[in-house]
């Protein structure tokens, strides 16, 4: 079993001889949870605190994470499950993106979502900042997406990031 830590208290994500991502996050609201599989094709970024939108899901932040699988015979482009895990689905497209946030708005006041790959997978989580190859997650439709610096929140490069173009980087970084 390999471990990775995150520098913060809101996540834990370790990969299992399986290939299952497990991640504790460290907020308490709940929501009702569920699992979309085979979707709508736009994730819904920009979640609440209580739960994250993942395709036509709603997870529970304090238990769940989105797993989004590009499908190999779209459509729909992506599917998308809650869980306390994402294992690679040979069916829905082989490894998931893991996703603990979809957006600073899904994070604790002074944290953003970032996200990072560690090569064959690719996950985000909330950070007090996104460092080295991190890009920061947002909503390009929102109105205040969550970028400082006077960046935009971009789709432009959200496809190296195995992610559907409902979701944005700010400044549109890649992987």
């Amino acid at each position: 079993m390999r471990l990775l830590f995150v520098t913060t208290a809101f996540a834990l994500l370790s990969s299992s001889a399986c290939g299952g991502v497990p991640f504790v996050a460290d907020n308490d609201a709940g929501s009702d949870g569920g699992t979309s599989r085979g979707g709508s094709n736009d994730g819904a970024p920009g979640a609440s605190t209580g739960s994250l939108a993942c395709g036509t899901a709603k997870c529970s932040l304090s238990t769940d994470v989105c797993c989004v699988y590009p499908a190999r015979q779209p459509p729909p482009d992506f599917t998308y499950t809650c869980g306390n895990s994402c294992a690679p689905d040979p069916n829905a497209g082989g490894n998931p993106v893991t996703l603990g946030c979809t957006g600073a708005s899904a994070c604790a006041t002074g944290q953003v979502c970032c996200i990072w790959s560690t090569g064959s997978a690719i996950a985000a989580a909330c950070k007090a900042a996104c460092i080295g190859n991190d890009a920061q997650l947002c909503d390009p439709s929102a109105a205040q997406p969550g970028c400082g610096g006077g960046q935009a929140c971009s789709a432009v490069a959200i496809a190296d990031w195995k992610l559907p173009p409902s979701f944005g980087t700010c400044g549109g970084k890649g992987n």
